[in-house]
């Protein structure tokens, strides 16, 4: 008799432990998208930047969301999971830039509307495509 065997509190030695599932990786797709995004808007943010005054003050404030975007981006190749979050993240910041602009009066308000909102939907997008293929693969790890 082993020594597991005769004391039911002792550790299980390493052959007895049944093989845990791993967790869902990142996705070479999804980070591809996000890059894709992340360096379109960091585009968008340096012309803006280059622009008129107003412009410029749009550009400064989208300067808070590029490390966010940047992140998901960077973060996909690792974990859905954490791209999900992440990508939600910066809609809520880009959201919170586009009340801030319209508090302010940068631009016109049927404009800043319309360019954020198209920055908001990719970046739902995203969250919703990782959160989609993270689940199916959960899914499929639980019934394998």
């Amino acid at each position: 008799m082993t020594r597991s065997e005769i004391n039911p509190y002792a550790s299980p030695t390493a052959d007895s432990l049944p093989e845990t599932p791993r967790a869902p990786n990142g996705s070479f797709a999804l980070a591809a998208v996000a890059g894709a995004g992340a360096l379109a808007f960091i585009g968008f943010t340096l012309l803006l930047l280059q622009s008129s005054e107003g412009d410029r003050k749009g550009g400064l404030l989208f300067l808070l969301n590029v490390p966010v975007i940047v992140a998901v981006a960077l973060s996909a190749l690792l974990s859905r999971r954490a791209a999900m979050y992440l990508s939600l993240a910066a809609a809520f910041v880009q959201a919170v830039i586009t009340v801030a602009m319209l508090v302010m009066e940068i631009g016109d308000a049927a404009i800043v509307i319309g360019i954020n909102t198209l920055i908001v939907l990719p970046c739902l997008v995203v969250a919703a495509w990782a959160w989609l293929t993270n689940r199916a693969d959960s899914e499929q790890v639980r019934s394998s």
